[in-house]
């Protein structure tokens, strides 16, 4: 098997996967031609926290972050000395930040979905409902997944860097530095910096 050096190991997501219920963009199915619509913000809930990582919401308050915790837009994740963070979206992307990282969800509203069918944000294997996520980075990479992006209903996927933004729009692993100059996984993931 070949190791994909941008992808979250597999075990490593599947070893926690099941111990998060998913926290509800809706609790049940959204209502007829919500789709249409993002009404909801959509979540980010919080897998590995390693080492000293805080989190400030919207409204300026900051506190430690803790495995298990959930937010929305407005948050910044700020990774210290020797820490790091694993998190997986409502949308079932993944993101990964290192020591000196600094991560604000600018934007994410997703469209009301049906959770009955998953667990787990990160069982999802497309994403399940349109959903437009814009973060913006400080320094050093960020890493991630996006499963299956839903392009088709107007799904977006933006990174802010300090050299411009760039966009993903396919399935698949990536490793966006800081600097602009975006990696391609192997399995062919579009990242392109913007013109």
């Amino acid at each position: 098997m070949k190791y994909c050096k941008y992808c979250i190991p597999a075990f490593l997501l599947l070893a926690v996967a099941g111990a998060y219920a998913m926290p509800g963009v809706t609790s049940g199915p959204g209502p007829a031609g919500a789709s249409a619509e993002l009404q909801t913000k959509g979540a980010v809930q919080v897998l590995i926290v390693v080492g000293e990582v805080k989190l400030t919401g919207a409204d300026g308050q900051a506190s430690a972050l803790y495995r298990g915790e959930v937010f929305a837009e407005g948050g910044t994740v700020s990774v210290g000395r020797g820490g790091s963070a694993l998190m997986v979206l409502s949308n079932g992307a993944t993101l990964k930040l290192k020591e000196g990282m600094e991560m604000t969800l600018v934007k994410f509203r997703q469209a009301p979905f049906d959770q009955t069918r998953e667990e787990t944000y990160l069982r999802l294997i497309r994403d399940p409902s349109r959903s437009n996520v814009e973060i913006k980075i400080n320094q050093n990479t960020l890493q991630g997944e996006v499963k299956n992006l839903n392009t088709a209903a107007g799904s977006t996927f933006d990174v802010i860097t300090p050299k411009g933004t760039i966009h993903v729009r396919d399935n698949g692993g990536f490793n966006l530095p800081a600097d602009g100059a975006a990696e391609k996984a192997p399995d062919g993931t579009n990242s392109t910096p913007a013109a």
